[in-house]
C-alpha cells in the first residue's frame, strides 16, 4: 500500500512539474504573436506565362495585422541575378488613391506602411511588359520576391516577414512578338536587293541572247 502511495506521489508531482513549463512555453507563443504579419494572396503573386509587348498584370494584395500590437512594415524586392527581362518591366503600386511607385522593377527600393492591431490594407500591384521592347525579349524569364517585413511600435517588440513571388515568362520559340521598325526596314531591304539582283540577270540573259543571234 506504501509501495502503491509512493508512486502515485511521484505521479502527481511529475505530472506538476511537465504542466508547470508546458504553461510558461504556452504563454511565451502568446506573447510571441504581439508581432504577427500575414498577406493574402501568400505564396505566388504573380505567375504569367506569353506575355508579350503591352501587356500586363494587375494584382491585389491584403496586408493583415494579426497581432496584439500596431506596426509599421516595409515592402522591399528581393531578385535573382539582374537579366534583361527583369531590368526593363515596369512597376506600379498603389495604396487606394496614393501612388507609391512607378518606375521600372530594378530600381524599386521600397514602400512603407503602418497597421492598427486588426486591421488591414490592400496594395494594388501591377507589372507591365513595355509595348516598346522587340525580338531580342522573346522567350526569355525572370523570378523575385517581394519581402514584407513588419516592426512593432512597442519597445522592445517583435518582427515578423512575409514573402510573395513572382516569376514573369515571356514566350517559348514558338510564340513571335510583333516586328520592329528595323526588321521591317530589313525586309524591304532584302526583298529591293533580291529584285536587283533577279533585274541583272534578265538583263545580262537578254543581252546574251541578243549577241547569239
Amino acid at each position: 500500500m506504501k509501495n502503491i502511495l509512493s508512486v502515485c506521489t511521484m505521479l502527481a508531482l511529475g505530472i506538476c512539474v511537465l504542466m508547470l513549463p508546458g504553461h510558461t512555453a504556452f504563454a511565451e507563443t502568446e506573447e510571441s504573436r504581439d508581432v504577427v504579419l500575414d498577406l493574402s494572396p501568400s505564396g505566388s503573386l504573380f505567375n504569367i506565362e506569353n506575355m508579350k509587348p503591352g501587356d500586363w498584370a494587375p494584382r491585389t494584395v491584403t496586408v493583415e495585422n494579426n497581432g496584439s500590437q500596431n506596426f509599421s512594415y516595409t515592402m522591399q524586392l528581393k531578385n535573382q541575378p539582374s537579366d534583361l527581362l527583369f531590368d526593363e518591366l515596369w512597376l506600379e503600386i498603389k495604396q487606394d488613391t496614393d501612388e507609391l511607385y512607378n518606375g521600372k522593377l530594378a530600381d524599386f527600393s521600397k514602400v512603407t506602411g503602418s497597421l492598427q492591431s486588426k486591421s488591414q490594407e490592400t496594395l494594388d500591384v501591377t507589372i507591365r511588359f513595355p509595348e516598346h521592347l522587340g525580338n531580342e525579349f522573346q522567350g526569355l524569364n525572370t523570378s523575385f520576391s517581394f519581402v514584407l517585413k513588419a516592426e512593432g511600435d512597442a519597445i522592445a517588440s517583435g518582427t515578423d516577414t512575409a514573402y510573395i513571388d513572382g516569376m514573369i515568362d515571356s514566350g517559348t520559340s514558338g510564340f513571335k512578338l510583333p516586328y520592329t521598325a528595323t526588321s521591317m526596314f530589313m525586309f524591304l531591304l532584302a526583298g529591293l536587293l533580291t529584285l536587283a539582283a533577279g533585274l541583272f540577270i534578265a538583263v545580262y540573259q537578254r543581252k546574251r541572247a541578243l549577241k547569239a543571234g
